[in-house]
């Protein structure tokens, strides 16, 4: 697939989370985390808000960058309450496939700081 033009990005200050850790954690962790995560991108994503959900499909692109020379595994980025609180917030009319039939996780290791980019761009 082609790549559309960009919606929007923003950037989350904070070490993205693995699923693997929460899996080891119990419910109220578990609560609290997607809870952290959906204030947080609130707060970051608020000034991009559009006045109404983008009606065509897009493209998530999850850029997880860490401080730290430490392997991480990109396929277990937590995403689920970023993309719950974006749909909530009324950037998508649902979070299924027929309007976010891509999502793309990336990650970096060696960088400035910890911190997670979100970027969403047209699906064409």
């Amino acid at each position: 697939m082609q790549k559309g033009g960009p919606l929007f990005t923003f950037t989350l200050p904070a070490k993205a989370v693995s699923w693997n850790t929460l899996a080891r954690k119990n419910h109220w962790y578990y609560t609290k985390a997607f809870d952290y995560w959906k204030d947080l991108t609130l707060g970051m994503a608020n000034a991009l808000k559009p006045k109404a959900p983008y009606n065509g499909p897009v493209r998530l692109i999850f850029e997880a960058r860490w401080k730290g020379k430490r392997a991480h595994d990109a396929d277990n980025i937590l995403v689920k309450p970023i993309v719950d609180q974006l749909k909530d917030m009324g950037f998508f009319i649902d979070d299924n496939t027929f309007f976010i039939p891509e999502v793309v996780l990336r990650g970096s290791n060696c960088c400035n700081k910890d911190e997670l980019v979100v970027t969403c761009e047209r699906y064409v």
